[in-house]
């Protein structure tokens, strides 16, 4: 950790805004069966095209913004958005999901409370890998500016990869790039950071991931077209495992089975 007396004006105002960040520990134990998400965390959600990650994604940021009265964090979440496949109003479908689920006492007008967390989700869509550059540099200024930040996503991180340059770099290399940049945000003003990744976008022994995720969660199909999501931590040195299957609801919405 920073000494206080050597650190700069920015990393200062960063540890002063990250005692007002929302906490994210217990977020949900189907998906973060360790107590997580804690601040300065990674977690990737990795998969075959079509079984899940944005809408896990989407499951992950709805426990976020919500209001507290309604299973949420109040928290807020900036989305960096490379392959502009989210559906504002599935994300809808979702917050409705936990709005049903949950009674409170002094129950607000619905329609107040979904207007009130959609305004906690920022997206900011990058169209080109110079944008998305930029966004990333740009983080650094948009969390000194509020402290209710508290969740960075991505969707996808590979999404820029296809260019002669860095195909020439190779996967692994690439990947690490755009992690460092995104771990050095995380850890200067403690909010963590969920990504989603093709399952072909692997890495081989030239890199270890592990010295900066700590989840890894997956998506597969089995055999029998049964849909097993997978999760994987750091605990104690080891990487500890968890399997549940999962379906869709006919909104589209993540059910564990």
């Amino acid at each position: 950790m920073t000494d206080p007396a050597e650190e700069s004006g920015a990393q200062l105002l960063a540890r002063l805004a990250s005692v007002l960040r929302p906490q994210l520990n217990d977020l949900d134990p189907f998906i973060f069966p360790n107590h997580g998400l804690f601040p300065n965390e990674i977690a990737e959600i990795a998969g075959d095209s079509g079984l899940g990650k944005t809408a896990l994604l989407m499951h992950i940021m709805a426990k976020v913004v919500l209001p507290v009265e309604y299973g949420g964090r109040n928290g807020r979440v900036y989305l960096l958005l490379t392959e502009h496949n989210f559906d504002v109003e599935k994300f809808m479908w979702v917050l409705n999901k936990y709005l049903d689920e949950r009674t409170v006492s002094t129950e607000p007008i619905e329609s107040d409370v979904l207007h009130t967390s959609l305004q906690n989700l920022t997206i900011q869509r990058c169209f080109d890998e110079t944008q998305f550059e930029l966004a990333i540099y740009n983080l650094h200024r948009v969390l000194q500016e509020s402290s209710r930040y508290c969740l960075l996503a991505v969707d996808n991180i590979g999404a820029f990869y296809h260019t002669p340059k860095n195909q020439e770099k190779g996967q692994p290399l690439y990947l690490k790039e755009v992690l460092t940049k995104l771990r050095l945000v995380v850890n200067q003003h403690h909010v963590s950071l969920v990504y989603t990744k093709p399952a072909y976008f692997t890495l081989k022994s030239v890199w270890n991931i592990m010295e900066m995720v700590n989840y890894f969660l997956k998506l597969s199909e089995m055999e029998d077209s049964s849909m097993v999501y997978e999760v994987g931590y750091k605990g104690q040195d080891t990487i500890r495992k968890c399997l549940r299957k999962y379906e869709f609801d006919m909104n589209g919405c993540i059910e564990w089975k």
